[in-house]
């Protein structure tokens, strides 16, 4: 399980990443300088790169 998060996330917060994150069995990855909509950041490639960097291992 890949989970991903914002440190800027105002909806989700830090704790509640961990806690689902720690529900699968991993760590959560938490994108600097970014909000809940990761997706409308500026810098939303980073958040896609990491996605198909993390598919690719998993050969999907």
């Amino acid at each position: 399980m890949l989970v991903l998060g914002a440190a800027n996330d105002f909806l989700i917060d830090s704790h509640e990443l961990e806690q689902t994150a720690r529900a699968y069995g991993t760590n959560p990855e938490i994108f600097p300088n970014m909000a809940h909509d990761m997706m409308l950041e500026a810098e939303w490639q980073r958040v896609a790169h990491r996605m198909i960097e993390w598919l690719t291992a998993l050969k999907l």
